[in-house]
């Protein structure tokens, strides 16, 4: 069901690529890509892990994005679970 979400959210955008869900440990099971794609782990990610410790939100430029290998923007923000909902 989010998977699905996020896949709608980026096809109507038309200005996003992909989309994800990134949780603490950094793997990936809730994002845009297709059911028959690789899962996406991001637990070595230098950016992750100093998002992890400096939540904000913020948009980065990367020379290499972890989903399409091209020059990328990643746009974060930080999500806090309460009682079965997001903020």
């Amino acid at each position: 069901m989010c998977s699905d979400l996020l896949r709608k959210f980026v096809q109507r955008s038309g200005t996003y690529r992909h989309a994800a869900f990134v949780p603490v440990d950094g793997r990936v099971e809730c994002s845009s890509a297709g059911p028959d794609d690789p899962q996406l782990d991001l637990s070595n990610s230098d950016m992750v892990r100093e998002f992890m410790q400096n939540p904000m939100t913020a948009v980065t430029a990367m020379a290499q994005g972890p989903v399409s290998r091209n020059p990328s923007w990643s746009c974060c923000s930080p999500c806090i679970a309460t009682a079965n909902s997001w903020a």
